[in-house]
């Protein structure tokens, strides 16, 4: 298993709080970087784990343990990175340093309407998405961020902001600023704390924001509203500025909202026209397959349809 493998392995145990796991991977590291100064610390790991595994045969507070747990995985992440980014430096190894949380919450002024205060959100608001399966682990993060978003305006528009521009993405993290890291962005945004944060239950925010990711050319956030991205959709056709992604997702309101697979068809066949390839029309369709036959389009029409797609010209 190479380091990375390892890393990996680590990180996905600490996101099911399995600390004694992550400190196995961490003490050979440890060891070929001087043990002695981590050893007290990864004891400390393990002594303060055990009893919380033990807690149900002696305790009844089950929430007390969730956050005594949760602290304790804070500190093993944190011990994780440092013993990696150590390691990495040994082996001459070079990695994507984990981001400081007191620095990113420290660059924003809740005030300030510039320019750099708005990338500063931005820098925080993507580390938050992109590091959504630890920020539980995190309380006084999740606290010192609602406190500095305070109602969220700027830290939502900024969210807009986000999804629309994958240029801010490069400026942020210039080579990574990939289409591909964007897309990944906007893919995990919806399950995380931060979409919970802010929107919540607020309607006219989500609406916003469902509309921005459809014209980005995405789904995620109306399909069980299609109606609604629908009527968007109709009038993006009639104008001047329709993207094959606009075609697509045509398609799948016609079929699903109308069972018109032959207009379905015909917007299908227009996407894949102008994608270019059928490589590149079903590297965006074929994700989309899952949400067409939850809703109730038998899969065997979906192969049908895709064979149809394969075969034009």
């Amino acid at each position: 298993m190479t380091l990375q493998e390892q890393y990996n392995t680590a990180d996905s145990a600490l996101a099911q709080c399995m600390i004694h796991h992550a400190t196995a991977i961490m003490t050979p590291w440890a060891k070929e970087i001087g043990y002695e100064q981590y050893a007290a610390r990864l004891e400390e790991l393990e002594d303060n784990y055990k009893p919380l595994v033990e807690w149900f045969l002696v305790e009844d507070n089950e929430e007390d343990r969730e956050q005594q747990l949760n602290r304790l995985t804070g500190k093993a992440y944190v011990l994780l990175d440092e013993l990696f980014a150590k390691v990495c430096a040994k082996r001459g190894i070079s990695f994507v340093p984990e981001p400081d949380w007191d620095d990113m919450i420290e660059a924003i002024e809740p005030e300030a309407n510039t320019a750099k205060s708005v990338q500063a959100y931005a820098n925080l608001i993507i580390h938050l998405i992109l590091r959504d399966n630890r920020i539980d682990f995190f309380p006084d993060v999740q606290k010192r961020v609602e406190e500095v978003f305070g109602d969220g305006t700027v830290a939502f528009a900024t969210v807009c902001g986000i999804v629309e521009s994958s240029a801010l993405m490069k400026q942020l993290f210039g080579a990574m600023g990939s289409t591909e890291l964007n897309d990944r962005v906007i893919d995990e945004l919806p399950e995380t704390w931060l979409f919970d944060i802010l929107i919540g239950e607020d309607e006219e925010r989500l609406k916003r924001l469902a509309k921005v990711y459809l014209e980005v050319g995405r789904l995620d956030l109306l399909w069980d509203n299609l109606e609604e991205a629908d009527r968007w959709l109709v009038k993006r056709l009639r104008g001047k500025h329709a993207t094959a992604h606009d075609y697509l997702n045509y398609g799948h309101c016609c079929w699903l909202l109308r069972d018109d697979r032959m207009m379905a068809y015909e917007n299908y066949r227009t996407a894949r026209q102008m994608y270019g390839s059928a490589k590149e029309f079903f590297k965006v369709f074929r994700p989309d397959r899952g949400e067409l036959a939850a809703r109730g389009v038998p899969l065997e029409h979906i192969y049908i349809i895709e064979d149809q797609l394969l075969t034009i010209e």
